[in-house]
């Protein structure tokens, strides 16, 4: 099945390694009106993202701030997947 999402950009506070020319985004399930925030919406754009080639150490469920959430588990914070793509 095929899950939307879209490239938050990574503006969150906390997030230094984002910005122009870096290889790094943020990706959210859902949309910008209609975010679809479920641990396994989270695990499945996870694991999505690391069958494609990225950084693997580097492409993780994250919350707000950057702290790594191993679960995906929006329960304890995951609202986004951080990902790094080889450059």
């Amino acid at each position: 099945s095929s899950l939307s999402f879209y490239v938050s950009g990574g503006t969150e506070y906390g997030h230094v390694t984002h910005g122009p020319c870096q290889p790094i985004v943020d990706l959210v399930p859902g949309s910008l009106a209609s975010k679809a925030l479920t641990k396994n919406n989270l695990q499945q754009l996870r694991d999505a993202a690391r069958a494609k080639g990225v950084v693997l150490p580097n492409t993780r469920c994250e919350a707000s701030g950057g702290n790594n959430i191993e679960d995906c588990d929006p329960a304890k914070g995951a609202d986004h997947v951080h990902v790094k793509f080889s450059q």
